[in-house]
């Protein structure tokens, strides 16, 4: 019994943590979708990419375009992107990104800019492959799905 004590601890410790990121904003379920609708048709649909920013995954967002990082996780004022939406500079035109979603845009910025957990387990299972190589999709204690039915 007691050498499964630590197993039992750590299964323990990998569901709490689960649960607490489940409680996050992340870039895929919470704001890429706010990107794709105001921001992808200059900053990632496109073949020439303006400003040579691409919004489509968040480490492209952080590394940036011409004029640098668009955000700063941790740091939503120094976050030029989200300093741009503020002011109705992007997207250009009528169609300005709604408040509410400028909200939850600053509160990810600010919660650190955190993935999912399944895009966290894609980014480590593709470290050191090819792109040209399948990603397996096993990911044990990381699938949404043990997140969902033991976070609730």
């Amino acid at each position: 019994m007691q050498a499964r004590l630590p197993l039992v601890i750590a299964i323990g410790l990998t569901v709490a943590n689960a649960c607490a990121a489940a409680d996050k904003l992340t870039f895929e379920g919470d704001i890429r979708p706010i990107l794709r609708q105001h921001c992808f048709d200059c900053h990632g649909a496109a073949k020439e990419l303006k400003g040579k920013l691409d919004l489509r995954l968040a480490r492209f967002a952080i590394r940036g375009g011409e004029t640098g990082s668009a955000i700063v996780p941790g740091k939503p004022d120094d976050s030029l992107l989200l300093e741009r939406i503020r002011s109705g500079e992007m997207p250009p035109g009528e169609h300005q990104v709604p408040a509410d979603q400028i909200a939850k845009f600053a509160a990810w910025i600010e919660q650190g800019a955190p993935l999912s957990l399944l895009a966290i387990a894609d980014r480590i299972a593709s470290v050191g492959r090819s792109h040209a190589e399948p990603i397996p999709y096993a990911r044990s204690l990381l699938d949404v799905r043990f997140v969902t039915i033991v976070c609730g």
